[in-house]
């Protein structure tokens, strides 16, 4: 099982600003026409089409998995 995460910290390197934002799902998905449907009907998410279809032409049966977090709103920042 994955952790549940509640809440996402973004700063740069020099901690010269932040962002808090509410995670409101994370999770799992394969580079798969299931997952990949998943998220962009669920999500708007078509960042993965030009992989699937370079697997799907290929015929590579190991498809790469990756976590993916669904971004809320945002809690607080130092951003202007």
């Amino acid at each position: 099982p994955l952790r549940v995460v509640k809440k996402i910290h973004f700063h740069d390197y020099n901690n010269s600003w932040f962002l808090d934002v509410e995670c409101v799902g994370n999770d799992v998905v394969s580079v798969t026409d299931e997952d990949v449907k998943f998220l962009r009907e669920g999500f708007g998410c078509t960042e993965l089409d030009e992989q699937l279809s370079h697997l799907q032409a290929t015929c590579e049966e190991n498809r790469p998995m990756y976590f993916y977090f669904v971004i809320g709103q945002v809690i607080e920042t130092n951003l202007h």
